[in-house]
């Protein structure tokens, strides 16, 4: 073997050396994250039941300690798959997922347009009127459906309906006609992807669809969104205060 092909073996060597020790840290994180954050859930989950009826206070703590240790976790786990997927190409993969701008981007994609020189009015038709509070949860799964359905009510909005699949959504919100779609992407019967395109092809009158999923990294959100979808919500995401 000539000595440009040991050089070459000795770097592919070296190059597999340093992938297995970087997956190995990413391995360790991930087990560190998961291991304590799930075990923290866990107990003051325990916590709760606990200090139920007697405490309500102490319960309502220990849940929103809960939540917040949640939305930790998944931050966390967000970054370790940005840098799986974002560390040898990061610039053009970030601008390809990036979501398409809804209505509340509205006054910065005018003034976007006025600052490259274009010459842009917005006008305001109408009076402004807020939706009514009718939405329609879709998930296979019954726990997600329910906290959803808690947190809206609680917030003063109508839950119009809950469906586990895909196609029972597009059923129900041609029966019940909801403002608003919170959209699972995994489900069984009918994906997610394919009711969002059923119901945003009505067009005009059609229910909004707000995707929901776990990671803000998947493909198939910004699918959903090129579909009609007009956003997306993590399931983990705060309730507002």
């Amino acid at each position: 073997m000539d000595a440009a092909a040991v050089d070459a073996a000795a770097v592919d060597a070296a190059a597999d050396r340093a992938a297995a020790a970087e997956r190995l840290r990413i391995a360790r994180e991930l087990h560190d994250v998961v291991a304590h954050h799930v075990s923290l859930m866990a107990v003051q989950a325990e916590a709760v039941g606990a200090l139920l009826p007697a405490r309500p206070d102490a319960a309502a703590a220990s849940a929103d300690l809960i939540g917040s240790t949640a939305r930790s976790a998944m931050n966390e786990l967000r970054r370790l798959l940005g840098v799986l997927r974002f560390k040898e190409n990061p610039e053009p993969e970030r601008e390809r997922l990036t979501p398409v701008p809804s209505m509340s981007d509205l006054g910065q994609l005018v003034d976007t347009a006025r600052e490259s020189g274009l010459s842009v009015r917005c006008e305001v038709s109408g009076p402004v009127t807020a939706l009514p509070p009718g939405v329609l949860v879709a998930d296979d799964q019954e726990l997600v459906r329910a906290g959803f359905r808690l947190i809206l009510e609680a917030s003063g909005l109508v839950v119009a309906g809950e469906a586990a699949d895909g196609a029972a959504a597009v059923e129900l919100a041609a029966a019940e006609c909801p403002d608003v779609v919170l959209m699972d992407i995994r489900m069984p019967v009918m994906d997610g992807l394919a009711a969002t395109r059923q119901l945003t092809a009505a067009g005009q009158g059609a229910p909004k669809v707000v995707i929901l999923t776990t990671f803000d990294l998947d493909d198939y959100v910004y699918e959903a969104l090129r579909s009609g979808a007009s956003g997306f919500l993590l399931k983990d995401a705060p309730r507002p205060t």
